[in-house]
C-alpha cells in the first residue's frame, strides 16, 4: 500500500485557515418517569431554540407525542403572541412514528430523513432503541445466546464479547450520528430508580434508562418531575447523576433551579449562550495554579480512591496493576459508571473527571 501517496492525496483537500466560530448545534436531554412532563418540556425547549425553521419528531411512544405537540404549541402561541397554527406548521409533516423493532439503525435512518428539512430533531421515548423490542439489549442478548451455543466462555466473558461485537455496529452508530448531526437534537429519556448493589437498596433518585454516558456530549441535561398537583415540567439541572453530562456552570445560571418550572425563556437563553464563542461574558484563561489535571494525574487519583476495590498498592505483594485495573473496570461497569465498551485507557480527561465524581459516591464506607 502506498500510504505516502494517500497522505498526499488527502493533503490536497486540506487548507490552513483563521479561527471561525460556527454556531453550535445544541444537544439537550430531559429524563424522567412516565407522566413527569418531559415530552411537553422537550418540545418547549425545541420551539425556543428554533425561532426559524422546522422541527422534526421521532415518536417511539406509540403516537403519544401528538398530545404533547398540541399542548406545547398552545403554550407557545400564548407566550410568543402568535397563532397556534404558526407553531403547528413547524411540525406539520415532520413526525415519524417509529414502531418495533426499535433497531438503533432505524433511529439513524429517521434522523437522516428529518435532517433533510428540519433544523431541530426531537426523539420522544428514545429509551426504546435501548431496551424495547428489537433494541440494542435485544440484539446483544441474541448474540449472547449464539455465542453460548458455540463456546466454553464464562457468562461474563460472553456478555462482554457480545457487546463488543454488536454495539459498534448498532447503538454506537446511532450515538455517532447524533454527535455529527448538523441539526440540534433534543432527547426524551425514560428514567427509573435503580438498585444500588453497594447499599443494597433502591436509589432515592432516578437515572436515565440508557447507556451510561449517553448524555455526556449534551449541552444541558435535566431531570423532569411533576409538581404536587401532578402537572409536569419541574426540571432540575443541578442534581443529575449516573453518567449524565454535568451542565456548564454559566448555563446553570440561565436555567430553572430545582423546584422551578421550565419556560420558553430558559430555552431562548440556552440558544443565545450556545451561539456565542464562550457564552455570556468574556472568556478568561485559568490561572496556572488552577490548571486542569492531566490524564495521568486523574488515573492516579481514581486508582488511589478505589484501592479497596482493586487491591493494588505500591507495597511489595500488592496485586499487579494490569490485573487490578481489569478488576476496577469490572466494578465501574457493574456500578453503571462506565459502559461495556469503555476502558480507563481510552477515556478523555473530561470523562475521567465524571467517573471519579461518581466513583466517590459508590465506594463502600
Amino acid at each position: 500500500m502506498n500510504w505516502k501517496g494517500q497522505v498526499e492525496d488527502f493533503a490536497k483537500g486540506l487548507r490552513l485557515e483563521n479561527p471561525d466560530i460556527v454556531p453550535e448545534a445544541i444537544r439537550a436531554g430531559f429524563f424522567g418517569s412516565t407522566g413527569s412532563g418531559k415530552s411537553v418540556t422537550a418540545l418547549m425547549f425545541a420551539i425556543a431554540i428554533t425561532p426559524e425553521g422546522r422541527i422534526g419528531v421521532v415518536d417511539c411512544e406509540n403516537h403519544r407525542s401528538s398530545m404533547a405537540v398540541q399542548i406545547a404549541c398552545r403554550m407557545a402561541a400564548e407566550y410568543y403572541k402568535k397563532p397556534v397554527e404558526y407553531f403547528l406548521e413547524k411540525l406539520q409533516g415532520n413526525i415519524i412514528y417509529l414502531e418495533p423493532p426499535f433497531h438503533p439503525l432505524r433511529a439513524v435512518a429517521a434522523l437522516d430523513l428529518i435532517e433533510q428539512r428540519c433544523k431541530t430533531a426531537l426523539f420522544d421515548g428514545i429509551t426504546a432503541i435501548w431496551e424495547s423490542e428489537g433494541g440494542y439489549l435485544d440484539l446483544k442478548n441474541d448474540e449472547v445466546d449464539r455465542m453460548k451455543a458455540g463456546g466454553n466462555k464464562s457468562e461474563a466473558q460472553v456478555a462482554q464479547a457480545a457487546a463488543a461485537h454488536v454495539k459498534p455496529w448498532t447503538h454506537q452508530k446511532f450515538v455517532n450520528r447524533l454527535n455529527n448531526s448538523k441539526a440540534s437534537i433534543v432527547m426524551c429519556i425514560q428514567a427509573k430508580k435503580k438498585w444500588d448493589p453497594v447499599t443494597k437498596k433502591v436509589q432515592t433518585y432516578e437515572t436515565p434508562i440508557q447507556e451510561s454516558g449517553f448524555t455526556r456530549n449534551f449541552v444541558v441535561v435535566g431531570a423532569v418531575e411533576p409538581d404536587d398537583n401532578g402537572k409536569g415540567g419541574l426540571v432540575d439541572f443541578t442534581n443529575v447523576r449516573a453518567g449524565c453530562k454535568f451542565t456548564d456552570p454559566q448555563l446553570l445560571e440561565l436555567l430553572p433551579q430545582k423546584g422551578e418550572r421550565f419556560m420558553f425563556s430558559h430555552g431562548e437563553a440556552v440558544r443565545e449562550w450556545c451561539h456565542k464563542p464562550h457564552g455570556p461574558g468574556t472568556f478568561k484563561a485559568p490561572e496556572p495554579s488552577n490548571r486542569s489535571p492531566g490524564k495521568t494525574e486523574l488515573l492516579k487519583k481514581l486508582r488511589d480512591l478505589t484501592t479497596t476495590i482493586h487491591g493494588w498498592t505500591k507495597e511489595k505483594g500488592g496485586a499487579a496493576w494490569p490485573e487490578a485495573k481489569a478488576k476496577l473496570e469490572k466494578w465501574l461497569l457493574e456500578q453503571g459508571i462506565i459502559t461495556d465498551t469503555e476502558t480507563l485507557d481510552s477515556m478523555s480527561e473530561g470523562t475521567l473527571l465524571a467517573v471519579i465524581e461518581q466513583a466517590q459516591k459508590k465506594i463502600p464506607k
